[in-house]
C-alpha cells in the first residue's frame, strides 16, 4: 500500500509502476477524490470546533439567569434553544432535541446561531 503523500509527490513513478504491473489506475482521479476527502474532513473538524465552543459556553452558564439569557438570545435568532437544566441527575446545561424532522442545514443554522449567542 502506498501513502497518498508519496503518490502525490511521485505521481509519474507510481503511474509507471502500476503500468508495469498491468494495473489500471487513474491517479488524477485518486488525487481529486483525496482533495474532496480533505475538504470534508476540514468541514467535520470545523463543526466539531463549533460544537465544542457552544457546549463549553452552555456549561459555563451556571446560574438560571445566564441559562435563560442564552435561551432568550436564541429566540431572538429565531430558534427554540431548549430547556435549561439544573438537576442533580442531569447536571447543568441545556437540553436540546434535534429530531429526524430537522434537515442538516437546519441543524447547522442552529449550531451557528448558538455559537453566535454564547460568545
Amino acid at each position: 500500500m502506498l501513502d497518498i503523500k508519496f503518490i502525490r509527490e511521485n505521481k509519474d513513478i507510481v503511474a509507471a509502476g502500476a503500468k508495469k504491473k498491468h494495473i489500471d489506475i487513474d491517479i488524477d482521479r485518486l488525487l481529486v477524490v483525496d482533495d474532496m476527502r480533505k475538504e470534508l474532513q476540514q468541514k467535520i473538524d470545523d463543526k466539531r470546533a463549533e460544537q465544542n465552543i457552544a457546549s463549553t459556553a452552555i456549561v459555563s452558564a451556571k446560574t438560571p439567569e445566564e441559562k435563560q439569557a442564552v435561551i432568550e438570545r436564541m429566540a431572538d435568532e429565531g430558534f427554540l434553544a431548549g430547556v435549561a437544566l439544573d438537576d442533580a441527575d442531569y447536571g447543568d446545561g441545556l437540553l436540546i432535541a434535534a429530531t429526524e424532522r430537522r434537515t442538516r442545514d437546519e441543524i447547522d443554522a442552529y449550531a451557528q446561531a448558538l455559537q453566535k449567542v454564547v460568545r
